[in-house]
């Protein structure tokens, strides 16, 4: 037998040997268990070593069920992160199109009336770009423009 301690638990004997020859007399006598039989000797170290191996895999199961649940736990956190800087994000750019509204209307007409007159888009980029140099008020705020999925981009204050 042997002393085994892992923290947390408290130190307890285990069997790690046994042998049907009596032990010496120089051996630590509490690390000898003795048995009234072999049959009996060999049956408690295997049971034990069976409860011991059962044990094991609970513990561990239970383990890697709390890392699964840590790891999930986290991952939540992370997206509930991401969530809540992408709602103020949005309020802010609501905020600043509703301080701006009346430009964002202008902005749009513009545009609305450009493509009314069947510009092409590639036309009505550069027909942006060359209302922005002869300094058009609405045209300067037109940043950019993706028309396949109907986005404009406005530079507001």
């Amino acid at each position: 037998r042997k002393r085994i301690h892992v923290p947390p638990a408290e130190a307890h004997w285990a069997n790690d040997d046994f042998t049907p020859l009596p032990p010496d007399p120089g051996e630590d006598a509490e690390a000898v268990a003795p048995y009234p039989s072999f049959h009996r000797c060999v049956d408690e170290f295997f049971t034990q070593l069976e409860e011991h191996k059962a044990r094991e895999q609970k513990a561990q199961h239970a383990q890697s069920v709390y890392a699964k649940v840590e790891r999930i736990r986290v991952d939540q956190g992370r997206r509930v992160e991401q969530l809540e800087a992408e709602q103020v994000a949005s309020e802010r750019m609501a905020e600043v199109i509703e301080a701006n509204v009346e430009l964002v209307e202008r902005a749009l007409a513009m545009l609305n009336t450009m493509v009314a007159s069947q510009f092409d888009w590639g036309e009505l980029w550069r027909e942006v770009k060359r209302q922005q140099r002869l300094g058009h008020p609405i045209a300067q705020h037109i940043h950019a423009m993706d028309l396949a999925r109907n986005e404009v981009s406005l530079l507001l204050t």
